[in-house]
């Protein structure tokens, strides 16, 4: 009994360590469990703000590339100097109006602007002079402007505008109208006050045309009737403009098989001195006759040439018909000097003089009888190559003579700079000498400076014996127009005789002759 007792005892006591070891074992893996669950915790939660770190940096790399994307869209379509659209936003813009308008959604007008000697300013006064009232004319533009409209600038002095919802000539005009007033205020750069006027053409869509290409044409033709007008000009196109344009377009082709067969030919008009009996010089004038459009008047025949790239060709074929025609009357005396234009892209050509030089030895002609005339306009576009060229042709004996003064700036400080012979006063003005005080008034002036500063005098446009007998009066040198005589093929080496009693001779001669054939 008592060794079952014993047993018994033995077996609880080693059921008891059994039990002590397995909750030992129990509590030691719930410690170790409980340690790698807050491992595990501390581990989620590292990763819960990990995570977090990152999505806040992709938030905010995401917010970055959204707005360099914005900049870099606002960059490509921007202009880099003042901050307006440029070309390209322009273009897509213009597009998008140009749909809709086809749509009769919308309506719009597309202006172009132009500064009036800005080119000057600029080079007077250096280009940080001229980028500062590029960004004074964008600040005066962008002003202007209500919510829907655009303003753009295309490139150096040049800006288009789109009043969105215009249609009205007269809405577009005031605009233009309020627009050239501020653009007129003063340009306050360092310390300088400058003046720069705007020079506007303008287009109505869908009205004068619903085209993307040919809106941009009308309004491009519509400024440079502004420009040519004068300074601070606005200008609405009309469709004559667009028929002139068709023309230049139609003839290009043309003018360049032309120039190639030498078909491009010059007339003669002679300038005759008031006291003599013959033509002392000639000018050349332009001819072209198209086969299909008749004769082409001189203008659209130039412009048709720069367009087409061909104008220092058909500079070149000018002079050098010219120059052959008189040749034989320039070495025989009969002649005694011929004038021959030049325009603004021609007082730019380097390669001009060495032409002209070679031209005049070839022929055996004496420079001092070859005479170029240029106008105020085309020199003050870029002075500096025209004095260059125009010193270059003088240190060989070629003169110049200043054409249409009275009708540019009238600037004296060019008639002192530049190698000028002489002047020829504007026809406009000798139209009216007979009937305006005032055209006499101006004209005599013109010949008193003119003499004053050792020049001689050509009067243009001289019609009538009145006009002829005033110009004497007033002490002009030369004549130049129907009355000494009009424009020929032939070498002028004679002029008509206008004198009062040779014309009543001539009458009764005539009327003599007429009742003798009764």
């Amino acid at each position: 009994m008592e060794q079952e007792l014993a047993d018994l005892v033995s077996a609880v006591s080693r059921l008891e360590r059994k039990v002590r070891r397995e909750r030992e074992a129990r509590l030691t893996a719930e410690t170790v469990l409980e340690g790698k669950s807050r491992e595990l915790f501390e581990a989620n939660q590292s990763l819960i703000k990990l995570n977090q770190t990152l999505e806040h940096r992709i938030q905010e790399r995401t917010k970055a590339l959204d707005e360099e994307r914005r900049r870099a869209i606002h960059l490509a379509e921007s202009d880099y100097l003042t901050g307006l659209a440029n070309r390209l936003c322009f273009s897509r813009r213009l597009k998008k109006l140009v749909k809709e308008a086809k749509a009769e959604e919308t309506h719009f007008a597309l202006l172009l602007l132009d500064l009036d000697g800005f080119k000057k300013l600029n080079d007077t006064y250096g280009h940080a002079a001229g980028d500062a009232t590029l960004k004074i004319v964008a600040d005066r533009l962008y002003s202007s402007l209500r919510e829907n409209d655009l303003a753009a600038r295309l490139g150096g002095d040049e800006f288009a505008v789109l009043l969105v919802g215009d249609d009205s000539a007269e809405r577009v005009e005031g605009f233009c109208k309020k627009l050239q007033d501020i653009m007129a205020l003063p340009f306050k750069i360092g310390a300088h006050f400058l003046e720069c006027f705007t020079s506007i053409g303008y287009a109505l869509c869908p009205q004068d045309s619903c085209d993307f290409d040919e809106i941009q044409v009308c309004a491009d033709l519509a400024l440079y009737q502004a420009k040519d007008a004068g300074k601070g000009c606005s200008i609405a196109f009309e469709q004559h403009m667009a028929a002139a344009y068709r023309l230049r377009v139609a003839i290009g082709g043309e003018l360049e098989r032309d120039l190639a067969k030498g078909a491009i030919s010059v007339h003669l008009q002679p300038i005759v001195s008031l006291q003599a009996d013959r033509a002392n010089g000639c000018e050349a004038l332009l001819r072209w006759c198209h086969e299909e459009h008749g004769p082409i008047s001189p203008l659209d025949t130039l412009t048709a040439a720069a367009e087409r790239g061909l104008h220092g060709e058909l500079t070149c074929r000018i002079i050098e018909r010219s120059l052959k025609t008189v040749a034989s009357a320039l070495r025989e005396g009969t002649l005694d000097w011929i004038s021959i234009n030049l325009a603004e892209r021609d007082l730019s050509d380097s390669h001009l003089p060495e032409f002209v030089m070679n031209m005049v030895a070839e022929l055996g002609i004496d420079p001092r009888k070859v005479r170029f005339e240029v106008t105020e306009s085309a020199i003050i576009s870029d002075p500096v190559a025209a004095r260059e060229l125009m010193l270059e042709l003088n240190a060989h004996g070629i003169e110049f003579l200043l054409d249409d003064f009275g009708t540019g700036y009238s600037n004296l400080q060019i008639l002192n700079q530049l190698p000028f012979k002489a002047l020829k006063i504007d026809k406009s003005f000798v139209a009216d000498i007979a009937t305006s005080t005032d055209k006499l008034t101006m004209v005599r002036a013109m010949i008193d400076l003119a003499h004053a500063l050792r020049l001689y005098v050509v009067a243009e446009g001289v019609e009538t014996e009145t006009q002829r007998r005033l110009l004497k009066s007033l002490s002009c040198d030369y004549l130049q127009g129907f009355l000494p005589g009009r424009p020929s093929e032939t070498v002028p080496l004679t002029v008509p005789d206008v004198s009062p009693v040779r014309m009543i001779s001539r009458k009764f001669t005539a009327e003599k002759s007429v009742i003798s054939q009764k």
